[in-house]
């Protein structure tokens, strides 16, 4: 009787499982179907197999024929999700309530199928394997405090952790993927929160600064955080909030994480002790279209060379960087400014970043083995964000592995963090 094991079940987000299939006869072909839904939205992903001498597949071996993707990919019936027949278009896949585990139901089907036929084929066998952002040991805090709104993650016990706030972009709200993520890794994590959630702004324009040192002052005076400095991990608009941060409150800040961030400051400008700050112009006329006519950003915003100098964050200033960015992003011109930020790192004679560059990857790089986005709605239109699948799946893969080890190096009680004296002059 064929049947597909996977393990370890229930896993992590951002573990690698080995999915087996038996009982099967030889050279027979046959479809993998992964299936989840989020909310009232559904997604999926297939591929076809040969079963081998063994009258077994084995996903981590052997190579997908055709399907969503092809080739030997462990996590391709994973990554490779899309969103299911019949629904709107641009439909991305983002888990919301991460206290609960996105439930996969592994099918096993006859022939070589496709995705229409497969809507209402009838499996042979199937499974379900729970993944989970957040660890059993983590535990999760809503916090309130002063203006200040977001979510906090933790292992349990006394502590102290390693603590980082977790930032997103300009879609706003509260997401927690990565901090959930983050705290079932030792750290304590805090999805800061900035517009669009609760009482907060509900946009995004004119924010003060002192919002975000007051989160840094805040978090960093909590009894379980290490003290020596704290990460700052963010993605697009988040990651240019990080940037600033990280230039304005070296001394609290021991790390940033950007990931396809800009380094000057765009597209809305920030309040500093009440005055608005310098950003970089843009112009809706100069967007682009894919070929699905969704919007490509990156041509509306103004070249860094015509940017006003105010305009720039003085990236030199922070302690301890991870610039990572992906050249098929069209969303942002993140490789002209991460060339910008490597220009003035170099030239302060900073030593204390590192550049990572993925080939055919796009816009949206977040933690591994979730469904690829390169296409969504954003803001009630279809935005572009680039990338191809599979480089944008490896790309994710490898920065996690990054963002992890880079943290663990330079965050809180590390002696990494401690030895930093040199940049003093550049402050």
């Amino acid at each position: 009787m064929a049947s597909i094991q996977v393990s370890p079940s229930p896993a992590m987000v951002d573990e690698k499982l080995t999915i087996i299939v038996t009982g099967l006869n030889v050279r027979s072909k046959v479809t993998i179907r992964s299936f989840v839904t989020e909310g009232r939205f559904k997604f999926e992903a297939h591929a076809h197999y040969v079963v081998d001498h063994r009258g077994e597949i084995h996903i981590a071996e052997q190579p997908s024929h055709g399907g969503t993707y092809t080739g030997v990919e462990p996590m391709g019936l994973f990554w490779g999700m899309q969103s299911c027949p019949g629904q709107r278009q641009g439909i991305r896949y983002m888990k919301l309530d991460v206290t609960t585990p996105a439930s996969t139901t592994l099918s096993l089907h006859k022939g070589h199928l496709d995705t229409s036929t497969l809507q209402d084929d009838q499996p042979i066998t199937t499974t379900t394997v729970d993944r989970w952002y957040m660890a059993k040991n983590v535990q999760r805090i809503p916090i309130r405090h002063g203006r200040i709104r977001g979510v906090l993650f933790k292992p349990k016990g006394p502590g102290p952790f390693p603590g980082v706030i977790d930032l997103f972009g300009a879609a706003g709200g509260c997401i927690q993927i990565r901090a959930a993520l983050l705290a079932s890794h030792g750290f304590a994590a805090f999805a800061l929160a900035f517009f669009g959630y609760e009482d907060l702004p509900k946009a995004a324009w004119n924010l003060d600064c002192e919002y975000f040192e007051e989160a840094v002052d805040y978090f960093s005076g909590i009894s379980y955080i290490e003290t020596g400095g704290i990460g700052v991990v963010g993605v697009s608009t988040g990651a240019m909030v990080a940037l600033l941060m990280a230039s304005l409150y070296p001394d609290k800040i021991s790390a940033v994480v950007s990931i396809s961030g800009p380094v000057a400051m765009f597209p809305f400008p920030l309040l500093l002790k009440g005055e608005v700050m310098e950003y970089i112009g843009w112009e809706f006329d100069r967007v682009q279209k894919g070929p699905d006519g969704g919007y490509m950003m990156r041509y509306a915003a103004d070249s860094l060379q015509i940017a006003p100098e105010g305009a720039k964050i003085k990236v030199e200033k922070a302690r301890n960087l991870l610039l990572i960015y992906g050249d098929a992003d069209v969303n942002w011109p993140t490789d002209e400014h991460t060339s910008e930020a490597i220009k003035r790192l170099d030239a302060h004679g900073h030593r204390g970043y590192k550049m990572l560059c993925y080939h055919g990857a796009g816009h949206l790089i977040e933690p591994p083995y979730a469904p690829t986005t390169s296409v969504s709605l954003f803001k009630g239109d279809i935005t572009v964000w680039g990338g191809t699948p599979k480089p944008h799946a490896d790309a994710m893969e490898d920065s996690w592995k990054h963002i992890l080890e880079f943290l663990s190096n330079h965050v809180g009680n590390r002696t990494l963090n401690t030895e930093y004296s040199w940049i003093k002059s550049l402050l």
